[in-house]
């Protein structure tokens, strides 16, 4: 955790308008809850959907919703209505955007936090809530890197179209993203076995359903059931009657496997595919497409073969 003197330091390395109309956003919704705040931890590589599942569940309920994409994208409006290049590195964003998580969970403030888990150090994040207070539920995003990956591409061509400028993310880390995410919930988990704090209350597990909304298809509590059950209300789940699978771990790498067989039997990948080699006319997004076609099965693979 960052100390005050640094956070001020680099606060001041971002524009204060852009400060206020952040904290304003974020603060807005979530009252303090002095008795029994909630955390809430979505986790997904990126592309998983992180954030539309986010604003569809939580929009409106009493939480702030914190997400670090946000802020970049403000960001980038900024600079551009003041006629600025961003340059990488240039701005502080994270240890900022952290700075105000904090404000956050000393305010007692209800919370929504959407990251990676891209290292065990996200679950620092739930043990520092737990420290103060908090009830909290770690939302896990079941989907496969491949389908993360194609749709960080859409979104990176819709983004190009509209502004000019797409949020590019390597393919490979977004594979090694969802290596670390299967570690994270894996430690996790046996936290919570142990009842240790630094597993949180909750741990679900949301893969993709038939009709192609995420629904929870296992989940873990280190509390009673009556707590699991209250969280599962404030968040607006209902959770299955059974746990289908032994673990967390197993759940997420069979759902993961289950999506990657749904997205390659898809009769229109492979013109989707096209589709976006011929919208992509910058180098950065070329080099996002052949980063994703590297990840595909090989030609060899009878199943999934993709003649791009």
């Amino acid at each position: 955790m960052i100390n005050e003197k640094e956070e001020i330091k680099q606060e001041d390395n971002l524009p204060g308008e852009l400060l206020r109309v952040y904290s304003d956003m974020v603060f807005k919704e979530g009252e303090s809850s002095q008795n029994s705040p909630i955390f809430i931890t979505v986790a997904g590589q990126s592309g998983s959907g992180k954030t539309t599942y986010a604003n569809k569940m939580f929009k409106g309920k009493n939480l702030c919703i914190f997400d670090v994409d946000e802020l970049n994208e403000m960001l980038y409006g900024w600079l551009k209505s003041q006629g600025k290049e961003f340059v990488s590195g240039t701005f502080p964003t994270n240890p900022v955007f952290f700075g105000f998580l904090k404000k956050g969970i000393e305010e007692r403030r209800n919370i929504v936090l959407q990251g990676t888990a891209s290292s065990v150090k996200f679950l620092g994040n739930i043990h520092n809530a737990k420290e103060h207070g908090y009830s909290t539920v770690s939302l896990v995003i079941a989907t496969s890197p491949e389908r993360s990956a194609l749709q960080s591409i859409e979104r990176y061509i819709k983004e190009f179209e509209k502004t000019g400028k797409g949020r590019t993310f390597p393919i490979q880390k977004i594979v090694n993203d969802a290596k670390s995410l299967a570690e994270v919930i894996k430690i996790q988990e046996q936290n919570m076995i142990n009842k240790d704090p630094k597993g949180g209350d909750l741990l679900i597990i949301s893969g993709l359903g038939k009709s192609g909304n995420l629904e929870p298809v296992y989940y873990r509590s280190a509390q009673d059931i009556g707590k699991t059950a209250r969280l599962c209300d404030f968040a607006g789940l209902t959770l299955p009657g059974f746990k289908i699978y032994s673990s967390a771990f197993e759940a997420l790498i069979t759902e993961q496997n289950a999506d990657r067989s749904r997205l390659f039997s898809e009769p229109n990948l492979k013109d989707r595919l096209k589709q976006l080699s011929e919208c992509i006319n910058d180098p950065l997004g070329e080099e996002l497409l052949e980063s994703f076609k590297s990840i595909l099965p090989s030609k060899e693979d009878k199943d999934y073969c993709l003649d791009i």
